[in-house]
């Protein structure tokens, strides 16, 4: 869940698409399928998928 407007929330099992990076630990991104759910998101909170 999101703490801040800017914050992406996501559940577990979705897979989100990688726009950008802020810095090391927050990325931006949206959920896959959904460019209306977009924000930043910890990179810590989830897992890396390869193509």
């Amino acid at each position: 869940q999101a703490d801040n407007d800017d914050e992406l929330t996501f559940n577990e099992g979705e897979v989100i698409v990688v726009t950008g990076e802020e810095d090391q630990e927050w990325w931006i991104g949206h959920i896959e399928g959904q460019p209306e759910r977009k924000g930043v998101f910890p990179v810590s909170f989830v897992h890396i998928l390869s193509d």
